[in-house]
């Protein structure tokens, strides 16, 4: 799906940029707008753009599910081996180490998930600059 955006930071190969709720995201749910008019999200770039651009941008419609299993399996994972290992001493003993493994857990989904997105394709990608392009139907034209 190509979405119409506007650049509001950037660093190094990344984009920030702002997308607007359109009609479209009622059905798709994946940018999780909630009650929002607008979201801003992180974009690959390889690109010259400048903050403030309108770029069109190219959302990700695989993987998704796959990160979100990776977010909250990882706590779970977290719990479980911890209340495993504590099973050994008294249950007070197995609680606080099942705490610990789901706090690790917690910790561990940040770094991961940031390099999930990064090499699985998940993160939106700029695919034109400049305002003079149009979309329909979900093609673009090449610059």
């Amino acid at each position: 799906m190509l979405e119409q955006c506007t650049v509001k930071k950037i660093k190094r190969d990344i984009a920030y940029v702002e997308i607007r709720r359109s009609d479209k995201c009622d059905g798709c749910k994946i940018c999780a707008f909630n009650k929002r008019n607008s979201i801003t999200v992180p974009a690959l770039c390889d690109m010259p753009v400048e903050v403030g651009q309108t770029v069109t941008v190219e959302m990700p419609t695989k993987s998704v599910g796959s990160a979100a299993l990776l977010i909250y399996a990882l706590p779970l994972l977290g719990i479980l081996i911890g209340a495993i290992i504590g099973l050994c001493g008294e249950w007070w003993l197995q609680l606080i180490i099942a705490a610990v493994g789901m706090a690790l857990g917690l910790v561990l989904v940040v770094p991961i998930e940031r390099m999930y997105r990064k090499k699985s394709g998940v993160l939106p990608v700029v695919i034109q600059t400049g305002e003079n392009h149009t979309i329909e139907n979900g093609e673009h034209n090449g610059t």
